[in-house]
């Protein structure tokens, strides 16, 4: 579940991805983490669950969307036990199987790419489909 941990200070970035069924998530980078956002309907927004950053608590976050899947990267001074704790790789298609009933949800990385530390922010070109 969720507690005082949980709370955020300062968000960095806000990205959008409208899923197959049309849902309008908005994907909120934080300091802490990420938090997925149902925002179709604007007047009621729900929180369907949120990533915790597998890195220290830092306000710079990135994210962007290609192919149904959020990359997520984090700025800030690694650690020795996240100085290799690269891109955080997450299938949003995920998102759909969630049950209202119980959001928000604790949700995790479906992979954590290693090959990378730190990052301020990232870009992916469309038509060839790679990550900078």
């Amino acid at each position: 579940g969720f507690n005082s941990e949980d709370r955020t200070t300062q968000g960095s970035d806000i990205w959008g991805w409208l899923s197959p069924t049309n849902k309008e998530i908005t994907i909120d980078c934080v300091d802490n983490g990420v938090w997925f956002i149902d925002g179709t309907d604007p007047e009621n927004p729900v929180r369907m669950g949120f990533i915790r950053s597998g890195r220290p608590q830092f306000a710079w976050c990135d994210v962007k969307v290609y192919d149904n899947t959020a990359y997520i990267v984090k700025d800030g001074s690694d650690t020795s036990a996240s100085a290799t704790y690269g891109i955080e790789v997450f299938d949003l298609l995920r998102l759909e199987s969630l049950a209202t009933s119980g959001m928000p949800y604790d949700l995790e990385p479906d992979t954590v790419y290693t090959g990378h530390g730190n990052s301020h922010n990232l870009a992916v070109d469309t038509e060839s489909g790679v990550l900078y």
